[in-house]
């Protein structure tokens, strides 16, 4: 069974180092930038694992993740949610929002979130 994950992330850059880091460990990946388009492609693509910035244009993770959290085909995916800026509160709101972990970019490097996707979705 291939291992798939979404990622949820509208800068090009980010976006890009996280795809090359998952595909280097045998990681599908397939990225959208709108917020908008989140759930159809989550439900179409069946990901093992969503990667979800906090920070998109049209719907901001917290409602994406409150989308996928609501919806039977979704719901039980693991989503990471992943920020530039975040507080102890927003932590909180995505926990209790259903997310497994909440990383911040630039305090986390690329490859401790991508090894802890391989150990969630192993």
């Amino acid at each position: 069974m291939s291992k798939k994950v979404l990622l949820i992330e509208d800068d090009p850059f980010l976006f890009r180092v996280f795809a090359a880091h998952l595909e280097k460990e045998g990681i599908q990946t397939t990225t959208i930038t709108d917020g908008g388009k989140a759930l159809s492609t989550a439900k179409r693509y069946k990901p093992n694992l969503i990667l979800l910035d906090v920070g998109l244009p049209n719907k901001d993770g917290f409602e994406i993740l409150t989308d996928l959290k609501a919806h039977e085909t979704t719901k039980s995916i693991p989503v990471f949610l992943v920020t530039k800026h975040g507080s102890s509160t927003d932590h909180e709101r995505g926990v209790q929002l259903g997310a497994e972990k909440y990383f911040y970019k630039f305090e986390s490097s690329f490859l401790t979130i991508v090894k802890e996707i391989e150990k969630r979705i192993a």
